[in-house]
């Protein structure tokens, strides 16, 4: 019976010593991992953050409100690289309409998301930005990537809300802010830090000045 025990003792120790040498092998392919994910992040994470929405302007027109915007800086030289190298980007604007409210947070009541995708055809040597409206989904071809720069580098009069959806006397605000996803991660990457958010731009919150809407019933 004791020979029986030893045994069976001895053979739960080499099961532990397995385990814990399986469990160092996963950190250790973990890490390398980890070490690959630096590699390929930094270079884009070292110069985000210096970006800001600029010139938002308000409009009134035809019933209802129009925003436009800007991304100040435009998209960096590295951005331009990798689209070269064959990257596709997604550059992503949110505009959402706020009421002020006196003793809370501003209540949101309505939200916009314009989405450029950008491309390079290698073979044609042009740019095609691809971008998604509240209006609708348009392409447009370039030949040189400042041309596809400057139409992703801003909203022009996007509509966010009819005029009269707002209520008299109460006061509103446009915020917007704009995000751009780091180059799409190897499989497995994604498999270990899925739950990591890597972005190239990432613009805080800019707000509009105040304002009513003395037509809205």
């Amino acid at each position: 019976m004791y020979g029986r025990l030893g045994r069976q003792v001895g053979g739960d120790a080499r099961g532990a010593v397995t385990l814990s040498a399986t469990a160092d092998r996963r950190r250790s392919v973990l890490g390398v991992v980890l070490g690959v994910l630096v590699l390929l992040v930094e270079p884009h994470g070292a110069s985000a953050g210096s970006e800001r929405i600029r010139h938002l302007d308000i409009a009134h027109e035809g019933g209802r409100i129009l925003v436009s915007a800007a991304l100040d800086p435009a998209l960096s030289d590295q951005t331009e690289d990798d689209i070269r190298k064959g990257i596709s980007k997604d550059l992503y604007y949110y505009v959402v309409l706020k009421q002020r409210q006196k003793l809370w947070f501003d209540e949101e009541k309505a939200s916009v998301t314009v989405k450029y995708s950008i491309k390079y055809n290698l073979l044609k040597q042009e740019y095609m930005v691809t971008a998604r409206l509240p209006s609708g989904t348009t392409q447009s071809v370039f030949p040189d990537f400042e041309s596809a720069r400057r139409m992703v580098s801003q909203v022009d009069r996007i509509p966010i809300a009819a005029i009269d959806q707002l209520r008299r006397r109460k006061t509103y605000l446009i915020s917007v802010k704009a995000e751009m996803k780091a180059p799409q991660l190897p499989l497995y990457l994604d498999y270990f830090l899925f739950f990591i958010p890597f972005l190239e731009i990432d613009t805080p919150w800019a707000d509009s000045a105040p304002f009513r809407a003395p037509d809205a019933p």
